[in-house]
């Protein structure tokens, strides 16, 4: 990765990053195992920017974008069975992908010796984000037999699979409030 601030005049900092992601998860053979199709590979370009400017000594105006990636974990990618709470069931993905994500941020802090104040608004758009999709009733008939009875046999409550989801959004605000004393101790 690489980043850098910039500072243009004494009240404006910009920060800009880049970083290049490079995921690979090889699943090797594995006796009674089929890894066909197992494999994943993926890369992405990411990078942010984001700008400080300082209203007064005490108050910054904060804003920033970035374009995420996250790959998707060896649990979501290759866990087939059981799951570890024992009341249900994970169906392996082999065509589970991975997210981007477009990032905004704009927000307000304020900072003295003895207290603190931010707000900050967000908004993720996630592309392709992973989920936990719940199997219906007609989505576990329709599988395999074989996959059933394993099922059947593991006593599961429900069936999950995950599952990337088209579009995804998360968005609110985050607020911090804070007091220090002279002694050290900060309540927020």
């Amino acid at each position: 990765f690489a980043q850098d601030e910039i500072s243009i005049g004494r009240k404006l900092s910009v920060t800009a990053g880049a970083r290049f992601n490079s995921v690979e998860t090889v699943a090797k053979t594995t006796p009674g195992w089929d890894v066909t199709g197992l494999g994943f590979s993926d890369r992405r370009f990411v990078g942010a920017l984001s700008a400080k400017y300082q209203l007064n000594r005490s108050i910054n105006l904060l804003a920033s974008y970035g374009r995420g990636f996250r790959a998707p974990n060896i649990i979501e990618r290759l866990f087939n069975g059981a799951t570890p709470e024992g009341s249900g069931y994970q169906l392996l993905n082999p065509a589970l992908g991975s997210e981007t994500s477009d990032n905004f941020d704009l927000g307000i802090k304020y900072s003295r010796a003895n207290a603190f104040m931010e707000a900050v608004a967000f908004r993720n758009d996630i592309q392709g984000g992973v989920i936990q999709a719940f199997l219906s009733p007609a989505e576990i008939a329709g599988l395999d037999e074989a996959t059933r009875a394993v099922i059947a046999a593991s006593h599961a409550q429900f069936v999950v699979q995950q599952r990337n989801a088209a579009h995804l959004r998360y968005e609110g605000v985050e607020l911090a409030l804070g007091w220090r004393s002279a002694r050290g101790i900060v309540l927020g």
